[in-house]
């Protein structure tokens, strides 16, 4: 019984810590993600189109990512 119990909070703490990882790997490829993001859309806002740069200028930034 006693050794029973010891086996399932050993898989119990495998369970949780495997979740853990997890939860750090989506963690970090979500920064990646917004990092290449913020990098794409600064390049985007350094174009020379004058249209599209009336245009940002004319909205807030969260209306112009939307916009993208």
């Amino acid at each position: 019984m006693l050794e029973q119990r010891r086996l399932e909070v050993q898989r119990r703490r495998a369970e949780m810590e495997r979740r853990r990882a997890e939860l750090i790997a989506r963690q970090e490829a979500r920064k990646d993600y917004e990092a290449e993001r913020a990098r794409d859309l600064s390049e985007m806002l350094d174009t020379e189109d004058p249209k599209l740069n009336a245009y940002r200028k004319a909205l807030t930034p969260e209306q112009f990512q939307q916009y993208l």
